[in-house]
């Protein structure tokens, strides 16, 4: 008699499982019903440094906005990086439709064989795109585009891809990233 209630909580934990979101399936559960926004950098920002923080990196060692050269010829921005050990670019931009195709460099370890375009603008607001060939193994792209979620102006619906589901799966992301700098 005793199995049966256990056996039941182990079917509601099954289910609960597999209903949980994360970054292999967040995409199928757009439900289209509500309105569409995405995580910014001012947004993201802060919840690099958090991870950054809680695995183990110091707060005086973390870095915004720092200016790298990566050749003889060419600079590169840092969102956020730890010193010149390792940082992150959250590369700003997003479009409609949303697509899985745009996870496509998260699956591989060795980001470096993707290309990234920096814009440097002056004072006059001339823009200038400068293009990024190789980016240095240290250095983790997370892309904006990624980090939609979904939200009702009402309040009154909730949506499977809330605002706190995507800040957990950036989350996850740049953790699964510390690992390739032997996250402490």
């Amino acid at each position: 008699m005793k199995l049966i209630p256990v056996l039941g909580l182990l079917v509601l934990f099954q289910i609960g499982r597999s209903q949980s979101v994360d970054s292999s399936n967040y995409y199928e559960k757009m439900t289209h019903a509500g309105t569409l926004n995405w995580l910014r950098v001012s947004e993201a920002v802060p919840i690099i440094i958090d991870e950054l923080e809680k695995n183990g990196y110091g707060y005086s060692g973390i870095d915004i906005g720092r200016l790298m050269r990566i050749d003889s010829f060419q600079y590169l921005v840092i969102t956020v990086s730890y010193g010149d050990q390792f940082g992150f670019i959250f590369r700003q931009g997003h479009g409609i439709p949303v697509k899985r195709s745009d996870r496509y460099y998260y699956s591989h370890d060795d980001q470096s064989q993707f290309q990234y375009v920096q814009v440097e603008s002056e004072l006059d607001t001339a823009y200038r795109y400068i293009q990024v060939k190789k980016i240095p193994r240290n250095i983790f792209l997370l892309d904006e585009r990624c980090y939609w979620y979904e939200f009702d102006t009402s309040g009154k619906n909730s949506f499977p891809v809330s605002k706190e589901v995507i800040s957990n799966i950036l989350r996850a992301d740049i953790r699964e990233r510390l690992k390739h700098v032997g996250g402490k």
